[in-house]
């Protein structure tokens, strides 16, 4: 955040060595050598702020600079600045800089097949073993946050907390036990659901998508669902005939 100062002289005597100072933002400037009365100066003095994540967190940054000065006589005056925000009607108001948040999550899954009967071709009771990479897209800090999954039962969370940019992919799990309708269809449809709060108490959340999503030309691509995890299941056909004959 760049500040910029307008220092007055309210009163009726020359002001001098008026100097500004703020606890938050670093100022760079020389001080006023003198201010006459009613003059002002808005050139010697700027301030920058570098924003923390708490900042972002909060939505605003508000602070309050110091202008000092003495007069000839040597005695001090002080005041703290205003804001030039119009809607603010106090003689000393900090001055508010709003920050833009946004709150934001991605949920990226990952299906494996395993064959758990070890028999070397997909059967009904394989599994499919399940991933999830929680990311958080947004800036500011995601809370209480927990992957749901109408197909399985997802294990683990929920995590307690989530910056921005961090990623989690040890946290939540599952596995799903294949039926005789998947192995004929030739592939698994999932999409599971990730869902946290932002630091306004506002619920955020979005839908899984495919860590290898599937191009729409692939006879496995669901246009009804193209965010769906697929997980494609090798099939094999085969059939035998035994005939045995009987002498009569």
């Amino acid at each position: 955040i760049k500040y910029s100062f307008l220092v007055t002289n309210t009163g009726g005597i020359d002001l001098n060595n008026v100097i500004v100072t703020d606890p938050k933002a670093v100022v760079e400037g020389s001080p006023i050598a003198i201010l006459k009365p009613g003059e002002s100066n808005a050139t010697n003095y700027t301030g920058v702020y570098v924003l923390t994540l708490e900042d972002i967190n909060l939505g605003l940054v508000e602070n309050q600079a110091l202008v000092s000065s003495q007069t000839a006589k040597g005695t001090i005056i002080k005041d703290l600045s205003d804001s030039d925000d119009p809607t603010l009607t106090g003689k000393n108001d900090p001055t508010i800089t709003k920050l833009p948040q946004k709150a934001a999550l991605e949920l990226v899954k990952k299906g494996t097949y395993q064959d758990a009967n070890n028999d070397g071709e997909v059967s009904v009771g394989d599994r499919i073993n399940y991933v999830f990479r929680v990311i958080n897209t947004g800036n500011v800090t995601i809370k209480n946050i927990m992957v749901s999954d109408p197909m399985i039962i997802v294990l683990g969370g929920p995590i307690s907390s989530l910056d921005p940019l961090a990623v989690d992919a040890t946290t939540f799990k599952g596995s799903y036990i294949l039926t005789q309708s998947d192995i004929d269809l030739g592939a698994v449809y999932n999409l599971a659901f990730v869902n946290g709060v932002d630091p306004k108490g506002v619920d955020v959340d979005n839908d899984s998508e495919d860590e290898s999503p599937l191009s729409p030309n692939d006879k496995f691509h669901l246009p009804s669902c193209p965010k769906c995890t697929v997980t494609i299941l090798e099939q094999k056909s085969a059939i035998a005939l035994i005939k045995t004959a009987v002498f009569n």
